[in-house]
């Protein structure tokens, strides 16, 4: 079950999963400016993409009453971790969010 992580401790477990070691690209995991040469995948939509490719990821999302529930799930369909729970209108950094937490869950010791 993953804890809650702040959207740089994602960034970091990413970037730790993804092998990125270089200290000089360490000081821009999580920064929010893309065209600095962010390594972040909760803004950059090609970055997630690629990760989502690579871990064979999906986030199935549906609303019921005004919750918007997300849940990653793996290339058979099989859900990883938990769901998460979001407010409509917010679907596209969910989505991200939530598929980043899918990729950490797939990777936890």
């Amino acid at each position: 079950m993953t804890e809650k992580l702040s959207s740089l401790e994602i960034c970091q477990h990413i970037a730790d999963i993804q092998g990125i070691k270089d200290p000089k690209n360490r000081t821009y995991v999580g920064a929010t400016n893309i065209e600095d040469g962010a390594y972040n995948p909760l803004i950059d939509d090609s970055l997630y993409l690629r990760l989502t490719i690579e871990h064979e990821l999906v986030v199935r999302f549906w609303q019921e009453n005004d919750v918007l529930i997300l849940q990653a799930e793996n290339c058979f369909g099989e859900e990883i971790g938990q769901r998460l729970l979001a407010s409509p209108g917010s679907e596209l950094a969910s989505v991200k969010h939530c598929g980043c937490l899918g990729i950490i869950e797939l990777h936890r010791d």
